[in-house]
This record gives structure tokens, sequence and C-alpha cells, in this order.
């Protein structure tokens, strides 16, 4: 009786080929996750450098009149020929707090009162208040 008449034999022939298979479908997945993160950080460098280049470029705010000029108020300067009115101080002053009085009082009437107006009064337009 040869080798290859066997059943074991071929027993162990499939289980080869499945694990032949299972461990290329394996490495297929583990470098397609690799591939995908080497796009993903090519995009991401990409973004970085394109970044870089706005920031370098003459354009950019910090390079813009309107950086300088806040960097110089900050910094308590002032352009020439231009009046500075102090407002510090006028923050430490407390402000009067003032109740509104109305003018003219509300005639509150009671919901009894109300209804009554409505069906006995002469005038019957007191409803509709």
């Amino acid at each position: 009786m040869r080798v290859v008449d066997l059943p074991i034999f071929g027993f162990l022939v499939h289980v080869f080929l499945l694990a032949a298979i299972g461990l290329s479908i394996f490495q297929y997945y583990e470098s397609w996750q690799v591939n995908t993160q080497i796009e993903k950080s090519k995009t991401t460098i990409a973004i970085i450098q394109e970044n870089i280049d706005n920031l370098r470029s003459p354009n950019n705010f910090l390079n813009s009149d309107n950086y300088k000029e806040k960097i110089s108020r900050d910094a308590n300067l002032k352009i020439e020929g231009e009046y500075v009115i102090d407002t510090s101080g006028l923050e430490d002053v407390e402000q009067k707090i003032t109740n509104f009085v109305p003018s003219q009082e509300v005639n509150r009437k009671s919901n009894i009162k109300k209804w009554w107006f409505c069906f006995f009064s002469p005038l019957r337009n007191q409803c509709a208040k």
C-alpha cells in the first residue's frame, strides 16, 4: 500500500491547502491595512505641506498689515498723528441701577370682575380687555 492511497494523506493535503489559503488571505489583509495607512499618511503629509507653504508665503496673515497693526495696538503703540483716548478708568466706574417705574398704573381686575363687567356692564366692549 502506498502513502498516497491512505485517507489520512488526503486529509492532511486538504488541511495544508486550507492553511495556506488562510495564511495568504491574512497576509493580503495585513498588506491592505498597511497600504491604506500609507495612503492616509501621504494625504496628511500633503495637507501639512500645503499648510507650511501657506505659512511661508508672503500673503499670509502673519505678514499682513492687519496683524502688524493688531500687535502694535496690543503693545499700546499708536500711529503717528493719531489721538488715543484712555478708557481703562471707565471700567472701574460703578453704574447706577435705575428701576423702571411705569408712568401709568395698570388697572388690574380680578377674573371675577372681568366676567361681571363682561356680562353686566352697560358698555359691552369690556369683554375684550
